[in-house]
């Protein structure tokens, strides 16, 4: 509730997400209601939206995905007075015994036009819904002859920004992998950093980002992801989890990231986010990371964000033969190694001199 009036994407529960007010308006705006419309929601959650809908419009469908979440959002609005909104369970089959909608609006990603929705449409009626995540949303209006799409996305003003950092601090720099570049250019640094921070998300740098810890600067990030030689269908485990950002870089590029943090507001708050900015694919866990994640190995690739003094073997045991380790070693002076598991045992590279946090938890016990 502290964070209820700010302008970010909001970690409910079950991996559900309650959007920025600003999308939300946003959204409401681009169906252009009026005040004896009938419009389905599609994705109830808290109620929220039903109710932003429920002070324009005289009818609202609401549809959430579970029980238990429309008797929750059901509760909730009866108390507050809304008797003009209407709940139940389901998903992307709408409610076609109160069809046609004047207007529809869908709050789950779609990566296509959900067709079952247009046909609950009237002619004229316009839908709106986010095509893979709320980075992009589409608007759809029903005509005699079909529809008619546009993107109605909103520019994002740090878009030059994050141009800048990949084309003058990574690229010229000698990192060349396509799909690292692609996701250092998609992923929103500035979502991973403290609101006071974000002026300077996109500099070259360090940031702090709470609890002693700090955001790798994106140079080492991308670096680091290349020297793992990710093909896209990988399992990777990373050691440090922070704010979540080398998670989000990681699952830009391949099928599953596991992500240990040791420090609990960490480790929650970095699972919120990355929930919250649509990630499915990273699973966050609250642990040693010196111990690795027995239960999901072995892993195609380890990557670990914060220096030991030396390998932990946990990590060498669990990474795949052919498999890589890119992880800092050292005290004060460190070095990143790329390791790279054979049927004989570890290649081990020295790559450049770096920076770190120092690993906490076992690796302090084991300090050689």
């Amino acid at each position: 509730q502290p964070r209820a009036y700010e302008d970010t994407s909001l970690f409910i529960s079950d991996g559900q997400i309650l959007p920025r007010p600003y999308i939300l308006a946003l959204m409401t705006e681009a169906l252009d209601l009026k005040r004896s419309g009938k419009v389905l929601l599609v994705g109830t959650d808290t109620g929220y939206q039903a109710a932003i809908l429920a002070e324009i419009t005289t009818e609202v469908y609401a549809v959430g995905s579970t029980e238990s979440m429309v008797r929750d959002a059901e509760k909730r609005l009866r108390g507050m007075g809304y008797e003009n909104i209407n709940l139940k369970s389901g998903g992307y089959e709408g409610w076609k015994e109160h069809a046609p909608f004047d207007a529809v609006m869908v709050m789950t990603a779609s990566d296509h036009i959900p067709q079952q929705l247009v046909d609950q449409l009237k002619i004229g009626g316009k839908m709106i819904f986010p095509e893979i995540s709320f980075f992009r949303l589409k608007l759809v209006t029903k005509t005699g002859d079909g529809v008619k799409t546009e993107d109605i996305t909103p520019k994002d003003k740090y878009a030059d920004d994050r141009e800048r950092m990949v084309s003058y601090h990574i690229a010229s720099r000698g990192v060349s992998d396509k799909s690292v570049l692609a996701a250092m250019r998609k992923v929103m640094r500035h979502e991973f950093v403290p609101e006071q921070m974000k002026i300077r998300a996109y500099d070259d740098t360090p940031l702090p980002i709470g609890e002693d810890q700090t955001i790798s600067q994106p140079y080492i990030v991308a670096l680091m992801t290349e020297l793992l030689d990710l093909k896209g269908d990988e399992k990777v485990l990373e050691i440090g989890t922070g704010s979540g950002y080398q998670a989000a870089i990681l699952a830009e590029i391949v099928k599953e990231v596991y992500t240990i943090e040791i420090v609990e507001s960490l480790a929650r708050t970095a699972n919120e986010r990355l929930q919250a900015l649509g990630y499915r694919n990273i699973t966050v866990r609250l642990g040693d990371g010196y111990k690795g994640w027995k239960e999901h190995a072995p892993f195609d690739a380890i990557i670990v964000t914060a220096a030991p003094d030396h390998i932990p073997q946990p990590l060498v045991d669990q990474l795949k033969v052919g498999g890589r380790m890119v992880i800092p070693v050292g005290d004060y002076f460190q070095e990143l190694k790329l390791l790279t598991k054979t049927e004989s045992g570890i290649k081990e590279k020295n790559v450049i001199p770096v920076r770190f946090v120092p690993m906490t938890g076992e690796a302090q016990e084991k300090k050689k």
